[in-house]
């Protein structure tokens, strides 16, 4: 989500382990959370967190 709470479209998944474990966690429904890094206009998906939250 940006800062105003839209849903960003424009992240592509990455590669290795962190891509796999955020499909894998999509496509079993399980709620997660991921942290992105932004620099001179682009955007990428750095971790991945388990979100505890319920």
């Amino acid at each position: 989500m940006t800062d105003d709470g839209d849903v960003r479209e424009d992240l592509s998944l990455p590669d290795g382990d962190i891509g796999n474990e955020i499909k894998a966690k999509f496509e079993k429904d399980e709620s997660l959370l991921v942290s992105t890094s932004s620099s001179q206009g682009l955007s990428k998906v750095i971790i991945e967190l388990t979100n505890t939250l319920k």
